[in-house]
């Protein structure tokens, strides 16, 4: 902590008691993989905005509904000038990260303002982004940072463990008929999003469509061997 000279023998007053800011509505932080957040430091508090994933039928190549990005898009241009640090952090396992920050929202940011694309590793949030680097356009410094977890272990560990706990809670079914018991059953309903894009083979099919398209493109490049 930092003490002024001319305090120096002044009896300190005591700290106001942490209150952890509470979003509510639009301002709610979704730290959900697959969400972005976007964040500007006020004078007393941090505001953080963001806004849950929906779920939507119609599918994008990048996995992002049509809608939703557009949505997510104009939503950032109105807001994102006001912004000093924007994070993103969409994810669509298996394909390429939806560009929701464009050139223009970029040049329309303040000098001075930084972009931190956590899926800049997977293409990237922001359509400036460079994986592993640091850029800076117009005075706006955008950081593609990668490998994010190994800078973190302790931590993502925790996250990796907790996620593969509710993966394996998610996949199975307890049909024990004691609640101090437990009798675990495979649960393997496709129609399920998250089941549908974790599981790669079943019964004898491929059915994760990146590994399938990998296993395509190793048997094209034996055979043209």
């Amino acid at each position: 902590s930092f003490i002024d000279s001319d305090d120096e023998g002044e009896e300190e007053e005591p700290e106001d008691e942490f209150v952890e800011y509470e979003p509510t509505g639009f301002n709610k932080f979704m730290t959900s993989l697959g969400f972005y957040s976007f964040a500007e430091p006020p004078r007393d508090q941090y505001v953080v905005e963001g806004e849950e994933e929906p779920e939507e039928d119609e599918q994008e190549e990048e996995g992002w509904s049509k809608e939703k990005l557009e949505r997510d898009q104009e939503l950032l241009r109105e807001r994102i000038k006001e912004m000093d640090i924007v994070l993103t952090t969409a994810l669509v396992p298996g394909r390429k990260a939806p560009t929701l920050v464009d050139k223009a929202m970029v040049e329309s940011m303040k000098p001075g303002s930084v972009i931190v694309d956590l899926a800049a590793e997977a293409g990237g949030n922001c359509e400036l982004s460079v994986a592993g680097e640091t850029v800076e356009h117009q005075q706006v410094r955008i950081i593609g940072p990668v490998n994010v977890p190994s800078t973190m272990p302790i931590h993502a560990s925790q996250l990796l463990s907790r996620n593969m706990h509710n993966l394996l809670g998610h996949i199975t079914e307890d049909r024990a008929e004691d609640k101090d018991e437990h009798d675990l059953h495979p649960n393997l309903d496709f129609e399920d999003e998250i089941i549908a894009t974790t599981c790669i083979a079943h019964d004898g099919e491929v059915r994760q469509e990146a590994t399938r398209e990998a296993l395509q493109e190793t048997s094209e490049e034996s055979e043209a061997g």
